[in-house]
């Protein structure tokens, strides 16, 4: 099975999306897009058009920090486990018919119950970047400190 990294990964997942590519020989390092991927191709998955809808905002917003948050991605959405989606805003996603298909395109997701959200809620979290472990030892100090004791645990 085929990986696909970055902007391969994105493709590959437009044309799953429009039904162009089964999606069944490849794979996407990004986990994002992975999940997504997953649950549009194994026949035991169970997901929901809505949760498709949340797998597809979080690829996206993947791809848009990946882009450096330059440019907007769109794709053409004809897969027909997303018939079921009515509210594309909901999931802070745009769809305008496009043909047979449906143009779906990125939106900060701003929930009603967040009071102020500035970009959208999921910038961040969607750019996968890895935070620096802390390391262990510098933890336990830290504890011990905390605890009130004079001396450190090796």
């Amino acid at each position: 099975m085929a990986e696909r990294d970055d902007h391969d990964a994105f493709v590959a997942l437009s044309q799953l999306l429009d039904r162009a590519d089964s999606g069944a020989d490849w794979q996407a390092r990004s986990p994002a897009i992975e999940r997504l991927r997953k649950a549009l191709v194994d026949p035991a998955c169970q997901a929901s058009s809505l949760d498709l809808a949340v797998l597809l905002r979080q690829a996206m917003t993947h791809e848009h920090v990946r882009r450096g948050a330059m440019v907007t991605p769109a794709v053409l959405v004809s897969h027909p486990r997303f018939d079921g989606v009515a509210d594309w805003d909901a999931v802070g996603l745009h769809s305008t018919a496009a043909g047979k298909a449906r143009l779906v395109m990125l939106q900060p997701w701003t929930p009603t119950w967040l009071s102020d959200p500035g970009d959208g809620v999921e910038t961040f979290a969607a750019s996968e970047a890895t935070r620096p472990r802390v390391q262990q030892r510098w933890l336990r100090r830290r504890s011990v400190a905390r605890c009130g004791r004079s001396h450190l645990l090796s």
